[in-house]
């Protein structure tokens, strides 16, 4: 379970450091960080509701 958040954090990451490695263009790169976020908060949001479930059952 913790494997797949970490998987999910690295791919963010990579969407950031991405930007830096390739010449992107404008439009390319605030593509990719709003990729990299959107994957951070679903990556958080499915941490937090799994570990609530674990809680109650």
């Amino acid at each position: 379970m913790k494997t797949r958040w970490i998987l999910n954090v690295l791919i963010s990451v990579w969407f950031f450091i991405f930007t830096f490695i390739y010449s992107l263009t404008n439009g390319e790169v605030w593509s990719s960080v709003i990729l990299g976020l959107i994957t951070m908060i679903f990556s958080l949001w499915n941490l937090e509701s799994n570990s609530e479930s674990k809680a109650v059952g």
